[in-house]
């Protein structure tokens, strides 16, 4: 663990958020918890949209053009037979800011450098480039735009994602700076539509600075998820069931965060790799999207958190209030 903390302090990892940037003493790991839950056949292929299948090898992805108009895609990503694959697989599109190179975005998330310094335990990391504040991630990473994105679960099987594709140079990658898969690079082209169609979702995650809103159709069964973020900052979701045996509320996950932020001991009778088991993932969003993802729920109470670093901290965000507990009914 301790050397999942070190590195996890010196790079931008989704995974490790939780770990945090500015909590490097800390060893609360809530992303990636449990055993994720069967997901059933959802209905985002009814929108009728064009469709990107992307199948991610060992070492980078298969199904990224080269070239695609703007618009809005159903997202599929899945694993390449008789490939050796294990632990996080996934795309993501980011977009570098105007003035900023693919290369010095994947920098700023330590992608592609020479190391640079050692670390606590003598490993070699990668330099993050200039930071923001107070050892925050590097300013670059807040102006870059970020489309959404959906992972593999840990069978390997599919997972999809709608979402929208603006003008400019994007890349596909993992929204996981540690992945082995190397990043692509493709050109969207053209405005994007005046009308596209819209998945028909029932319930909507609405992200702001630093909140999350859960409404809806709150009844066990199979849904998809419209998620959007209204926060000048970038969101992901993670949406994870209670299957503890106790009370589970925001009171009690905001002790478990204040505990972390302090490095004392979590509330008694919680683990969350215990009692949390995921069930959603959407990827990194910027200001003013919108993406849809299918998600099974079974009745019962669950957590959507987010674990991105503020800027200027790189504080979690989840550390500062972006958690919501709601209840799913039979």
């Amino acid at each position: 663990m301790d050397r999942l903390i070190s590195i996890a302090a010196r790079t931008t990892t989704r995974r490790h958020f939780a770990v945090g940037m500015a909590l490097a003493s800390t060893a609360l790991v809530l992303p990636r918890t449990g055993v994720i839950a069967a997901r059933q056949d959802a209905e985002l292929a009814e929108a009728g949209l064009p469709k990107l299948d992307i199948t991610v090898l060992n070492d980078g992805y298969e199904g990224v053009p080269e070239n695609v108009e703007a618009g809005r895609y159903l997202v599929t990503v899945g694993i390449a037979e008789n490939q050796a694959f294990g632990g996080f697989g996934g795309v993501a599109f980011m977009r570098p800011p105007e003035g900023t190179t693919r290369d010095e975005l994947l920098a700023a998330f330590g992608i592609g450098q020479q190391p640079a310094s050692p670390g606590a335990d003598g490993e070699v990391l990668p330099t993050t480039g200039e930071a923001t504040g107070n050892g925050g991630p590097p300013t670059v990473i807040y102006q870059a735009a970020y489309a959404g994105g959906t992972v593999l679960e840990p069978d390997g099987t599919p997972g999809s994602v709608v979402l929208d594709l603006t003008e400019g140079q994007w890349i596909a990658w993992a929204d996981e700076p540690s992945a082995p898969q190397v990043p692509s690079m493709f050109t969207v082209t053209g405005s994007f539509p005046d009308k596209v169609a819209e998945p028909e979702s029932d319930i909507s995650v609405t992200m702001v600075d630093f909140g999350i809103e859960v409404d809806g159709n709150l009844v066990a069964g199979d849904h998809i998820l419209k998620i959007g973020n209204h926060g000048a900052q970038p969101h992901f979701l993670l949406v994870d069931r209670y299957i503890g045996s106790g009370t589970f509320d925001n009171d009690l996950m905001a002790a478990v965060l204040e505990a972390e932020m302090a490095g004392a001991e979590a509330p008694e009778g919680f683990e969350p790799e215990r009692d949390l088991q995921n069930v959603a993932i959407s990827l990194t969003q910027s200001i003013g999207t919108t993406s849809w993802i299918e998600a099974s729920l079974e009745a019962g109470t669950y957590l959507a958190i987010c674990f991105f670093p503020t800027a200027g901290t790189g504080v979690p965000h989840a550390m500062v209030g972006m958690h919501q507990v709601f209840e799913v009914s039979a």
